[in-house]
């Protein structure tokens, strides 16, 4: 892809495209720039991260720098960016439940007015038809993440429904601006 990428709203248009772009430094110049170093980025890997049932979570991680500028050679930024699902299945069950509307809506609306810690929404874009949407996000690699089928300790169990109880508390009986239509459908 050249210098010449569509706009990230008609990347989601054409999944395919959209998955060629985040390979791309020129996305991320243009997408994010304002969470970058401002040395350019040299390379970008992409991987999946999670299980995605229905989305589709990856790992970015951007290099920038070089030897000629200090203290960038060889340094790194990652994101992790979810996307609708590639599976036709998961992708309609997704829309009919509007993940991604509810999602997006989240880390744009609702996410920096919460009390609890929530990862840092740099970008986000939904389509026209609500199948297909983009969040990138502040990764959190360095926290741990809970195993599905082993579950997870006693002490994170209780930090997580800390945490959730103070999400709810914080909103209960209250319907934060412009969130009256995350559970109507």
């Amino acid at each position: 892809m050249s210098e010449n990428l569509p706009a990230l709203e008609d990347l989601l248009a054409d999944h395919d495209m959209l998955l060629a772009a985040l390979e791309t430094p020129a996305l991320w110049s243009r997408e994010v720039a304002d969470a970058l170093p401002d040395s350019p980025i040299t390379s970008v890997s992409v991987r999946p991260v999670g299980t995605g049932q229905v989305a589709s979570c990856l790992r970015v991680v951007l290099d920038h720098g070089d030897a000629a500028t200090p203290n960038t050679a060889g340094s790194t930024t990652s994101f992790v960016v979810k996307t609708g699902s590639h599976d036709p299945v998961s992708r309609s069950v997704s829309a009919a439940l509007r993940h991604g509307e509810i999602e997006v809506g989240f880390y744009t609306r609702m996410a920096p007015h919460c009390s609890t810690r929530t990862p840092v929404c740099h970008l986000s874009a939904i389509n026209a038809n609500a199948d297909d949407f983009v969040l990138v996000l502040e990764d959190l690699a360095a926290h741990e993440q809970a195993d599905q089928i082993r579950g997870m300790s006693l002490e994170h169990t209780e930090q997580a429904l800390d945490q959730l109880a103070a999400l709810h508390a914080q909103w209960w009986g209250t319907v934060p601006s412009g969130t009256s239509s995350f559970g109507a459908g």
